[in-house]
C-alpha cells in the first residue's frame, strides 16, 4: 500500500483528492503549505507527492525546489496539481526543478489516476543514479521563478502599468503642481472604476448569451400560443387587451435579453422596412403606462409615410433610453413631446458636428421640460461610461448605445439644452425607397396561409415543438416533427415530399448548422431558428446554405412570413 502527501492550501481540494486517492487503496496524509509537507516527509517519507503551486508560507516552486535538494527526498516522485498556472512555461519550469508530472485542474478522476500510475511507472522505470537533481544555479532558479510570478500579474496589471508609465514620463511636470498628482490619481481612479463596469457589463452578456437560447424558447412557446387564442371566434374584448398585454411584455422581454447582449459584442442587425411611425406608436402606448404619472406624453405625427430600413428592436431601444433619460430629467414632472416628421436636407444642413447628407429623412424630436444640459457636459453625452447621476443610478451607457444604434443605422443624432429650460434630442434616419417599403406594408398587413405543403420540424424542446407543430398546422400547413438533425435525416428518407426544413440552431447529437450543410446539395431548402446572435448564420446564407433564419422568440406572423419566404427560394410560393 503506497502513501501520498497530498499539499494544498483548499480544504475542498485536498478532500476531494484524499477521498479519490484512499478510495483507490492509497495511504494519504496532507499539508497546507510546502513547509508543514517537509515537516511531515521529515517524519514519515511518503512514496510520492501531488502538491498545487499556489499556497502561502512555501509555495509549490519551492517545495520541490527543497524537495529535490534533500538526498532522501530526491528519488519519491513529486506531482504538480495546479489550475493557477497553466502556461507552457510554468510546466517547463517546474519540470527543470526536478517534478515528475505537470497536471492541470481540474481532471476527470479516473484520468488523474491513470496519470499518477503512469508517473509511478516512469519514476521507478528511472536510473536513480544518473538522476541527482536539478542542475540549475541557484540564480537562474530564482530567475525563472520570478519569470513565472511576473507572467500571473502581467495580464490585470496591463492597464495600470500603462497609467504608472505615463506618470513617470510626466513626473518632472507633476512634481511642480500637486494639484496637477491629486488630479492624475482622481483619473486613475475614475479609469479603474470604468474597467470595473465594463467587466461586470462583459460578465453579464456572457451570462445573457447562454440563458438566451432556452429563455428565448420559453417567450416563443408563451407568443405562439398567445397568437393563436387571439385567433379564436368571439374573444371577448377585455380577454384580447390581456393577450395584447401578454404579448407586448414577451417582445420586451425578448428584447430585455438582447440588449444585455448588446453590452457584450457588435450588435448584428437584423433590418427590415418597418413603419416608423407605427412603431413610435405602440412605445408611446408603452411609455405611457410605464412612465410616472406626472410625465404628460404628447405625440405628433405630421401626415405621411415613414418608412425606414432599421432593425425594430435597436431603435425602439434608442427611443426607450431616451424617454427614460427625460423621466430622469424632470423629477418633480412635465411634458415630454415626442414628435415625427419628414425633413428634405440640403448639403448645408448639419447634425452636430457632423454633415447631414441631402435627402430624405425621418426626423424623430424627444424634447423634455427637465433641468437641461450644461455645455461642458453636453460634450460628453455620448460618451461610454459618462453619467451624471448618482452612484447605483446609472452605467452611462444609455445615450452611447442611442448614438451607436443610429450611426449603425447610417443615422445622425443632434441635441440641443439650454440650463433650466430643457433638452431636445433630434434622430435622422434615411427614408427606404417607396417600392421597398410597399412590399414591407403587404407583408404586415395579413398572415400568409400555406398551401398545405410538409413542413419539417427540427427540434429538441418538446414544449416549443408542440407550439411550432400547432401554429404550423393552423397556418394550413402538413407538419412533421424531429428532436435532431439524425433524426430528420431520417424522417427526409421516408418522407420525400417535405417541401422545407425549420430548424433549431442548438440541439444536442446533430445541430441545426450541421443538419443544414448536409442538405446543401439538395433541393430541399433550411431554416434556421436561434434566439442566439446570427452571426454564425450570416456566412451560411451567403452560402446558400440557408435560406434565412428566424429569431426567437417566435411570432405568428413571422412564422408564416418566414416559411413563405423559404418555400419562395424552392418555387413553392409566389
Amino acid at each position: 500500500m503506497k502513501n501520498v502527501l497530498i499539499v494544498d492550501d483548499n480544504s475542498q481540494n485536498l478532500y476531494m483528492l484524499q477521498a479519490l486517492l484512499e478510495g483507490h487503496g492509497y495511504t494519504v496524509d496532507t499539508a497546507q503549505n510546502g513547509a508543514e509537507a517537509l515537516q511531515k516527509a521529515v517524519a514519515c517519507p511518503p512514496h510520492f507527492v501531488i502538491a498545487d503551486i499556489l499556497m502561502p508560507v512555501m509555495d509549490g516552486f519551492a517545495l520541490c525546489r527543497e524537495w529535490r535538494a534533500e538526498e532522501k527526498f530526491r528519488h519519491i516522485p513529486f506531482l504538480f496539481y495546479t489550475a493557477t498556472y497553466t502556461d507552457p512555461k510554468d510546466e517547463a519550469f517546474a519540470l527543470s526543478l526536478g517534478a515528475d508530472a505537470f497536471l492541470i485542474k481540474p481532471m476527470e478522476p479516473e484520468a488523474l489516476l491513470q496519470a499518477i500510475q503512469n508517473t509511478l511507472r516512469q519514476a521507478a522505470a528511472k536510473d536513480t543514479e544518473a538522476d541527482s537533481g536539478p542542475s540549475m544555479a541557484d540564480e537562474e532558479v530564482y530567475r525563472l521563478y520570478n519569470d513565472r510570478l511576473v507572467k500571473k500579474l502581467e495580464g490585470k496589471m496591463l492597464q495600470l502599468e500603462q497609467e504608472v508609465q505615463e506618470r513617470k514620463d510626466a513626473e518632472a511636470a507633476l512634481r511642480t503642481s500637486n494639484q496637477l498628482l491629486l488630479q492624475a490619481m482622481e483619473d486613475l481612479k475614475e479609469m479603474q472604476a470604468k474597467h470595473v463596469r465594463q467587466e461586470k457589463l462583459a460578465a453579464i452578456g456572457q451570462l445573457a448569451t447562454g440563458m438566451a437560447h432556452d429563455f428565448n424558447n420559453m417567450l416563443s412557446v408563451i407568443s405562439l400560443y398567445t397568437e393563436l387564442m387571439q385567433r379564436r371566434d368571439n374573444m371577448p374584448p377585455a380577454d384580447s387587451k390581456r393577450l395584447d398585454t401578454i404579448l407586448h411584455q414577451t417582445r420586451q422581454a425578448a428584447n430585455l435579453v438582447q440588449q444585455v447582449l448588446d453590452f457584450s459584442r457588435r450588435t448584428n442587425l437584423d433590418r427590415s422596412v418597418t413603419d416608423l411611425s407605427r412603431t413610435l406608436q405602440d412605445m408611446v402606448a408603452l411609455l405611457k403606462r410605464t412612465l410616472s404619472e406626472n410625465v404628460r406624453i404628447q405625440l405628433d405625427i405630421t401626415p405621411g409615410k415613414y418608412y425606414v430600413d432599421v432593425d425594430r428592436t435597436r431603435i425602439e431601444q434608442v427611443i426607450m433610453n431616451l424617454a427614460l433619460n427625460a423621466r430622469d430629467a424632470m423629477p418633480e414632472g412635465g411634458s415630454l413631446d415626442i414628435h415625427l416628421s419628414h425633413v428634405s436636407v440640403s448639403p448645408e444642413m448639419r447634425s452636430g458636428d457632423e454633415k447631414l447628407p441631402e435627402g430624405e429623412w425621418a426626423a424623430l424630436t424627444i424634447r423634455d421640460q427637465g433641468e437641461g444640459i450644461p455645455d461642458h457636459i453636453r460634450s460628453r453625452l455620448f460618451e461610454p461610461f459618462f453619467t451624471t447621476k448618482p452612484p447605483g443610478r446609472g452605467t452611462g451607457l444609455g445615450l452611447a448605445q442611442v448614438y451607436g444604434i443610429v450611426r449603425q443605422h447610417e443615422g445622425y443624432v443632434d441635441v440641443e439644452s439650454e440650463v433650466g429650460k430643457g433638452t431636445e434630442f433630434r434622430i435622422y434616419l434615411p427614408i427606404a425607397s417607396s417600392a421597398t417599403a410597399e412590399v414591407a406594408q403587404i407583408g404586415q398587413d395579413f398572415i400568409l396561409m400555406g398551401q398545405s405543403e410538409t413542413i419539417l420540424l427540427v427540434e429538441d424542446n418538446e414544449v416549443i415543438r408542440e407550439a411550432v407543430l400547432t401554429s404550423l398546422d393552423i397556418l394550413n400547413y402538413r407538419p412533421l416533427a424531429a428532436a435532431d438533425g439524425y433524426e430528420a435525416l431520417s424522417v427526409l428518407g421516408k418522407h420525400p415530399e417535405v417541401s422545407l426544413v425549420l430548424s433549431d440552431v442548438y440541439m444536442p447529437g446533430m445541430n441545426g448548422i450541421e443538419l443544414a450543410k448536409a442538405l446543401q446539395d439538395t433541393a430541399t431548402p433550411i431554416i434556421l431558428m436561434t434566439g442566439h446572435t446570427k452571426a454564425d448564420l450570416q456566412p451560411l446564407k451567403a452560402q446558400g446554405t440557408i435560406v434565412t433564419w428566424l429569431d426567437k422568440p417566435l411570432s405568428l406572423n413571422l412564422l408564416a412570413q418566414t416559411v413563405s419566404l423559404g418555400l419562395a427560394a424552392r418555387g413553392l410560393h409566389a
